[in-house]
């Protein structure tokens, strides 16, 4: 008889332990599920290499793998001066001379891209984009845009668009910083 009633106390606490454990678990998820997640800033880290023809793209950012960048080579006009260009006083025109994609790798690496230069005695400005318009489904954006650096309205392909642009100017080949050189691509300018 006693015996008997150990077993049923031994078996009904067991039974308790595990409903009450059960139960933390999902209160514990739902709780985790409710916390409002704090939004970051998307920050990208990108470089551009000239070697002779060759434009070689490179970076870090913080947005999440798999999204999608664009780059656009656009031509600045032939009557366009260094001393315009170079401070980014003047866009170039709305040809697009070159493009290409590139996607974050899982390690937050923006994949390698390498455009061939049009022509070598011509300015151009390369512009790096993130439209949260062009994601693939899979991609899950949380941060916060709005305030990232590089933040703007812009007008591609006819249509008004918001994201991320990011430049960098490129010079005639034979100019100073045309060739043999590394440069940071800038964020856009906030005009006032």
């Amino acid at each position: 008889m006693r015996k008997t009633k150990f077993l049923i106390l031994g078996v009904s606490m067991i039974i308790c332990l595990t409903l009450l454990t059960g139960c933390r678990v999902i209160l514990t998820q739902e709780a985790a599920e409710e916390k409002p997640i704090k939004p970051q800033i998307v920050k990208i880290d990108a470089t551009v290499n000239l070697k002779s023809q060759k434009i070689i793209v490179r970076g870090n950012t913080t947005l999440p793998p798999g999204t999608s960048l664009e780059l656009r080579l656009k031509p600045y006009s032939d009557s366009a001066t260094r001393e315009e260009i170079e401070p980014y006083s003047i866009d170039p025109e709305d040809t697009v001379m070159a493009s290409a994609g590139a996607k974050v790798m899982e390690d937050g690496s923006i994949e390698l891209t390498v455009l061939k230069r049009p022509d070598p005695a011509k300015r151009y400005r390369l512009d790096l984009l993130f439209r949260p318009d062009r994601q693939p489904d899979d991609v899950k954006l949380r941060e916060n845009i709005e305030d990232s650096e590089g933040f703007a309205s812009l007008q591609v392909d006819g249509e008004t668009v918001t994201g991320l642009l990011m430049h960098v100017n490129i010079f005639k080949e034979d100019e100073l910083f045309g060739d043999n050189i590394t440069m940071d691509f800038m964020p856009k300018q906030k005009t006032p």
